[in-house]
């Protein structure tokens, strides 16, 4: 369900992963991590299924993208539920 709006979020962004793992880290931590790659494969599990992803990390990631994250939820059920009555 949500798969199709996180990728259009992610392309529309144009930061590549690791640009997004380090921001991630910036929100998450409040700082930015040491490696910059420490965040990268919570990202990819994210953007490869966020349906299964912690409700915490798939806000924290919407958030990077600039998102809200309730508006996002909110399209994507939305669209879900078009698609079925179609």
């Amino acid at each position: 369900m949500l798969k199709p709006l996180v990728d259009q979020l992610v392309e529309a962004d144009g930061r590549n992963l690791n640009q997004l793992a380090i921001a991630y880290g910036i929100a998450k931590d409040g700082e930015k991590p040491e490696r910059q790659d420490k965040y990268r494969n919570t990202l990819l599990r994210i953007v490869e299924k966020p349906d299964s992803a912690s409700w915490e990390n798939l806000a924290r990631f919407l958030r990077v993208l600039g998102v809200d994250a309730e508006a996002a939820l909110t399209i994507a059920i939305s669209s879900a539920a078009k698609a079925k009555a179609s």
